[in-house]
């Protein structure tokens, strides 16, 4: 497997030599274009690296950590450090300042809003659904009791993402049989959800599938 950046105007792309065999190197772009962060399997570890997309050459960042987004300005990340914790990663330090910590459930997948000031996350619970749910980022970290829930299955969820707005989160969902594209609109204010979930493109017929 192989990272590649793509320029979506010249459709030129540049490859980042990796030595994983997995389908798990898990590549997250910065909101400026100027980083690429991923996983890469070392001497039978993973590792997470981080390159300027100029570059094909990334630096260790970390060795137990996964990289799930980045701060407006490229100089924090926020990655998963344990299995239920978030933090906001310092790129050049290493120090890190928690941003969410789970007491029921392990963190599946997160974004941050485009302000920084929320992150919206997937979690597995222990009874075996899958939840995502908004929380605050703060001096402290959130935990299960500041979640805002936006969806709760026991069919596959996945993927979440805001809107560049900040008011809206997309998801995939296979609530219905087929995994779609769902949506939530929120308040604008206390992100609580405004309104019920809503199909934004259903895969239902053919061979293709999400």
């Amino acid at each position: 497997t192989e990272v590649r950046l793509r320029d979506l105007a010249t459709g030129k792309e540049k490859t980042i030599p990796a030595g994983s065999t997995v389908m798990g190197m898990s590549p997250q772009i910065s909101p400026d274009g100027f980083l690429v962060a991923y996983r890469d399997s070392v001497a039978g570890q993973f590792k997470t690296f981080v390159a300027p997309t100029g570059s094909l050459i990334g630096r260790e960042i970390c060795q137990d950590c996964r990289i799930l987004d980045f701060y407006a300005g490229s100089k924090f990340a926020l990655a998963r450090v344990d299995p239920n914790q978030l933090v906001r990663l310092d790129l050049a330090s290493g120090e890190t300042r928690p941003v969410l910590l789970l007491k029921n459930g392990t963190v599946l997948d997160a974004a941050l809003a485009p302000d920084d000031r929320w992150v919206v996350y997937l979690s597995g619970r222990p009874d075996g659904r899958a939840a995502i749910s908004i929380a605050p980022v703060g001096a402290t970290a959130a935990s299960d009791s500041d979640g805002i829930l936006i969806a709760d299955d026991d069919h596959f969820l996945g993927s979440p993402k805001w809107s560049p707005n900040g008011n809206i989160i997309y998801y995939l969902s296979s609530g219905d049989g087929r995994c779609c594209i769902w949506a939530r609109r929120l308040d604008p204010a206390s992100k609580k959800p405004a309104g019920e979930a809503f199909g934004v493109m259903h895969v239902h017929e053919g061979s293709f599938r999400i």
